[in-house]
């Protein structure tokens, strides 16, 4: 883990090309949260997740209750079936945001990389595929869809993905962070609390290390009118990071004991799948060029193509090293009247190619 936060490298250019919160006026829907507690997830329970239900609802009661209607799925009631069919039977406005919320087991399979959560509500394992839940929400129609998951991303069958043993206020009126994320945004946001092949900790006296992230953050900004979901992105990355690194060592100081993957494991880093954005990826500094740490789903680049781990070496025909440089070219590409965004990129396996990303 380096000194400076990797998304402070990356946010002046960011932030820029970033799409922007409440532009077009802001929407009248309703904001549907689902809040999936399991609390019969194995080495889990009651007495680890309530503190995260709890912050899940002192989240939501910051919202009108006119226009959010949130809903709690725990015990047995946590199955696929059942949260399938929560979106599907739901009547859904062009104007209203749907929320997902998970706190439980997950995994990621060896074969695809594809992520699951495992529901243990039925007394058995059951796995949802975090696709086909997004896609059942995106099918709607709604104007907003966010998925949050406090789960590990551990590949099946390695390691130990199990944890370790071990404010009423109503709001009568919007606050302008919460407009700008939950009332204003379009799109999708699809967050979980670790990458690929990494776990998540969680701990009886404070519940999921991400929920309580994720709710700090959420707070903080409730009152901050231009908050984008690419910045409270970039914020919850540096904060789940600082706050691992924290309980780890707090944990090793008091010789408690870990379970291997959580040993071994230097930081949790939250990791976005979707995130609104007009460009649609992040950089990062290499010696080559400029090395892509991110690519969220259904943005340009995306759909252009491009792939984490690829070097951008040119943009716009102009040779990238510095950030600047990406930030530069980035709104060059923004202004022309083409909104093309030409890049050479070196590939991993070697060689490189041209990817376009249409900005339109």
């Amino acid at each position: 883990m380096c000194k400076l936060p990797r998304w402070a490298v990356v946010l002046w250019g960011l932030l820029a090309v970033a799409g922007l919160p409440g532009v077009g006026g802001a929407a009248e829907g309703n904001v549907y949260a689902l809040i999936v507690v399991d609390t019969r997830a194995p080495g889990l329970g009651e007495r680890f997740l309530k503190h995260d239900r709890a912050r899940m609802m002192d989240l939501f009661s910051n919202f009108p209750k006119s226009r959010c209607k949130p809903t709690v799925l725990e015990g047995n009631r946590v199955n696929k079936r059942a949260v399938l069919d929560y979106y599907k039977n739901l009547n859904v406005a062009k104007d209203d945001a749907l929320i997902f919320y998970f706190t439980g087991h997950g995994e990621t399979t060896k074969k695809g990389g594809e992520h699951v959560l495992q529901l243990f509500g039925t007394g058995n394992e059951e796995k949802l595929r975090r696709a086909e839940l997004r896609e059942t929400m995106q099918n709607r129609g709604a104007r907003l869809v966010v998925l949050w998951t406090d789960s590990c991303s551990a590949y099946a069958d390695e390691g130990d993905n199990k944890p370790i043993p071990g404010s009423s206020f109503k709001a009568a009126k919007i606050k302008s962070g919460i407009r700008s994320l939950f009332y204003d945004a379009r799109g999708v946001v699809d967050i979980n609390a670790s990458e690929e092949g990494t776990e998540a900790a969680c701990d009886s006296k404070d519940g999921g290390l991400f929920t309580r992230t994720l709710w700090k953050q959420l707070d903080k900004n409730m009152d901050n009118r231009n908050i984008s979901w690419v910045g409270m992105y970039l914020q919850l990355k540096e904060e789940t990071e600082k706050t691992f690194e924290d309980w780890k060592a707090d944990a090793i100081k008091r010789k408690k004991r870990l379970p291997p993957g959580l040993a071994r494991q230097k930081t949790q880093t939250a990791f976005a799948l979707y995130l609104p954005s007009r460009i649609g990826f992040l950089v990062g500094k290499h010696d080559n060029g400029l090395l892509v740490t991110e690519v969220w789903g259904d943005t340009p680049a995306s759909r252009a193509g491009l792939r984490r781990g690829e070097i951008v070496t040119t943009m716009n025909g102009k040779t990238v090293r510095m950030l600047r440089d990406w930030d530069r070219e980035t709104d060059v590409a923004l202004d022309s009247p083409q909104k093309k965004l030409t890049m050479q990129v070196q590939m991993p396996a070697g060689g490189s190619r041209s990817v376009v990303l249409d900005l339109r």
